[in-house]
């Protein structure tokens, strides 16, 4: 898995989850009003798909919640390791200026440009890591 992964690797995925979604919903729908007076049929549906919603949203607000604060997490600690004192990110720093300064950038704003560059390329890491440890596809 990488930050290219677009909709083309999840095209498997999503045909299976398109295909059981019906034979999940139907039947909860069915079972959640079988018991249920023909009169108390409509309240009853409606009262299951409130709930459905509901927990949908509650549901994904959690998980949105789980992976911005992995983001945040992967991003501090790959951040801890890049520092403008560190000969390695030095020299990527001026890579990246340099090659900034020569699309006509001046020396400060193509500096600022590099090191917003190495920030990208960190919060692409903390993204990536956080998506495979949530879908636990590597070891711990």
């Amino acid at each position: 898995m990488s930050h290219d992964y677009a909709g083309d690797q999840f095209l498997v995925s999503n045909i299976v989850r398109a295909l059981g979604q019906p034979f999940t919903i139907v039947p909860l729908s069915a079972l959640a009003t079988s018991i249920l007076q023909p009169r108390d049929a409509g309240d009853g549906s409606a009262i299951f798909n409130i709930a459905r919603n509901l927990g949908g949203s509650v549901g994904t607000a959690i998980l949105d919640t789980i992976v911005t604060r992995g983001e945040q997490f992967h991003d501090f600690e790959i951040g801890a390791y890049i520092n403008a004192y560190r000969p390695v990110v030095q020299e990527r720093v001026q890579t990246l200026a340099t090659t900034f300064f020569n699309k006509g950038y001046d020396a400060v704003t193509a500096t600022h440009q590099a090191f917003g560059q190495i920030k990208n390329i960190v919060r692409r890491g903390g993204a990536l890591i956080t998506g495979k440890s949530n879908l636990r596809v590597y070891p711990r």
